[in-house]
């Protein structure tokens, strides 16, 4: 008996500290949490933006229902090929609707799991002690530098890649302990889930090679060839991606920048994100590449000193501390497809960037916090507490104002403005005028827009359309041909500019743009109609109707407007039997006065007083106005 009592008194000691243990931790996970929760609660109130959620969302008829899900697994978004996510998106709208917050709530509801994910990756990567993980989600969780990546909407991609991604590093954790190719089965299954979700992916296999590296196992056999499926795929999709970017025309020329500026473009990327995790002040939507025709800042200049430092960093530690030299490893094998090595958007930098990257650094920050702990016979001295504390309150309040920058697209580029002026954020504003129709201030942003940067064809497009709206079509045609200067090939700009022409009287240029348009676009939702009117201008009617024959093809029109122009043209060619079948047409999509008064009189030209009298009655119930005269000529005045 009493044999039996000291063993349960000693498996109670033993159960105390495994008790005391889950407590803590349990503790420290729910602040990463609650602080996370509590930083993005603002999002919960905001709407889309007009930065790529028109494409993504609001205007993507692809996502607003499962019914077209060939369509979401096979059309690339953004120059972007990824289903997964836009599948996620179409989940959003089937179950929520069209309403932004489900779609914000998402976001946030996946970066919670990410730092959980987080939290025991870092934790296991530190043989189960706690600070370690505790402080890299705390951080991952609420550094501002993420913010982007959490309450942007078409973000989405970021978050479930990096769940997938995060899972998967944790699963590969699990490999290494336990051996099983089931893991690894289960490690490649979330690579393929998170490539799907976003293409940055593809340098998950590097990753796991940077574990091998922390775990001893870099330099075998067995690790080279159990990466082969790894890589495999990585090409597949970084193939895909290259193609589908080039077509969306996001990867610049090499000639646009020398060399030696793309160079220290890269750099530059590697500074400036350890920069602004450091001191996250101006962080904006929007940084522009420097201009072409200045000198580059004293900040690009030294920008290779870092990585240079790095490297060193990386080969004087690379034996003796692992934890360094992984931290390092991480941050660059994660950053190093986004640094503008080889210039791919028009931006710089992007916050969103730094997602996954920075776990890198704030891994290397919770070392160091664990070993202060060590040193401190294991106990967290109050000191660390007041540095976790001071950090929290510094960076927690700076997160929690740039998640209120995305509440709209008002907000979003008014902050742009001031944060980070550039061509960009004075275009989108200017946008956002247009749409409000205040057009005197939507062109003084484009002009603010222009000045900075001549090249902006999306602002001279939108500026020469203002034009166009208030009728003053040689500015419109002047902006439209600046356009034209810097981007022939453009179907949207070609259209507009046949418009101005037409405006102008100048049919035979109009068709010429028209002509172009559609031979670049046969999708054109605007071309076969525009052009269609052209031809019933110059008089060729039977030109115009099969254009807008064509153009009812791509549009569906409920207004019944093209039918009846369709008829017109007819009567134009004395065909009035085809006349009256498009006015029919016209008036089964609208019962509009204007349609049956037109039928009427094609009727009256095939002698069909019944008909006629019936449709010119019906129009003047609808109150269309017919005169006594002509109500008599054409015998309907009982």
């Amino acid at each position: 008996m009493a044999s039996n009592k000291t063993k349960t008194q000693k498996n109670t000691k033993k159960e105390q500290p495994i008790a005391k243990e889950k407590n803590v931790q349990f503790l420290m996970l729910l602040i990463c949490l609650a602080l996370t929760l509590f930083v993005y609660v603002p999002t919960f109130n905001a709407s889309f933006v007009n930065w790529d959620d028109d494409d993504y969302v609001v205007n993507n008829t692809s996502i607003q229902s499962l019914n077209h899900i060939q369509e979401i697994i096979s059309k690339p978004v953004q120059g972007n090929y990824h289903p997964l996510t836009m599948f996620s998106l179409a989940l959003n709208y089937t179950i929520f609707g069209k309403s932004a917050t489900s779609f914000h709530i998402t976001n946030v509801l996946l970066h919670l799991l990410n730092v959980c994910l987080v939290f025991f990756l870092f934790k296991k990567l530190s043989n189960g002690k706690n600070w370690p993980g505790f402080i890299t989600a705390l951080l991952f969780g609420i550094h501002p530098l993420h913010v982007e990546s959490v309450a942007w909407v078409s973000e989405r991609k970021d978050v479930l890649y990096a769940f997938f991604f995060l899972g998967g590093l944790l699963l590969y954790v699990n490999y290494i302990k336990s051996g099983k190719l089931v893991h690894l089965a289960l490690v490649f299954v979330a690579f393929f889930l998170s490539i799907i979700s976003k293409p940055a992916a593809v340098v998950l296999p590097l990753a796991l090679l940077a574990i091998d590296y922390y775990y001893s196992r870099l330099f075998s056999i067995k690790t080279a060839l159990e990466k082969i499926p790894f890589f495999i795929l990585s090409l597949i999709f970084g193939l895909l991606t290259v193609n589908a970017q080039s077509q969306q025309g996001a990867v610049f020329a090499a000639t646009v920048f020398p060399a030696t500026s793309r160079f220290l473009f890269g750099n530059y990327g590697v500074l400036m994100y350890l920069a602004k995790t450091i001191v996250p002040i101006n962080l904006c939507t929007f940084y522009p590449f420097p201009a072409i025709n200045i000198a580059l800042p004293t900040s690009y200049l030294i920008s290779p000193l870092l990585s240079i430092g790095l490297i060193a960093l990386i080969l004087i530690y690379f034996k003796k501390n692992k934890v360094i030299v992984f931290s390092i490893l991480f941050y660059l094998l994660n950053l190093i497809l986004v640094l503008q090595f080889f210039p791919v958007g028009s931006a710089i930098l992007a916050d969103r960037y730094s997602y996954l990257p920075l776990l890198g650094p704030f891994f290397l920050l919770g070392y160091a916090m664990q070993r202060w702990v060590d040193k401190n016979n294991g106990k967290a001295p109050i000191a660390l507490y007041l540095t976790v504390t001071l950090i929290v309150l510094t960076i927690t309040p700076i997160a929690y104002t740039q998640v209120k920058t995305w509440k709209n697209s008002t907000a979003l580029w008014d902050h742009a403005i001031v944060a980070v002026p550039s061509s960009r954020a004075y275009g989108q504003r200017g946008k956002i005028y247009k749409a409000e129709k205040n057009y005197t201030k939507a062109i003084e942003m484009y002009d603010i827009s222009l000045s900075i940067n001549k090249a902006e064809t999306e602002d001279l497009l939108n500026r020469g359309n203002i034009w166009f709206i208030l009728e003053k079509y040689r500015k419109a045609l002047d902006d439209y041909n600046k356009c034209y200067g810097i981007k022939p090939n453009f179907p949207k700009l070609l259209e507009n500019r046949g418009g101005a022409y037409a405006q102008l009287g100048l049919l035979d240029s109009a068709l010429t743009d028209f002509n172009k348009a559609i031979e670049l676009n046969p999708k054109t939702e605007n071309g076969y109609l525009s052009r269609g009117l052209v031809y019933d201008r110059m008089n060729k009617e039977n030109d115009a109707i099969v254009d807008l024959q064509k153009h009812l093809t791509i549009v569906n029109d409920n207004s019944g407007n093209i039918w009846n122009l369709i008829g017109t043209c007819y009567q134009k060619i004395d065909n009035y039997e085809a006349s009256i079948i498009s006015f029919s047409k016209a008036i089964e999509s609208t019962p509009n006065p204007s349609f049956y008064y037109n039928r009427a009189i094609s009727y009256n030209h095939l002698n069909d007083n019944k008909n006629t009298c019936q449709d010119i009655l019906k129009a003047k119930s609808l109150g269309y106005e017919v005169s006594e005269s002509i109500m008599k000529s054409l015998k309907c005045d009982n």
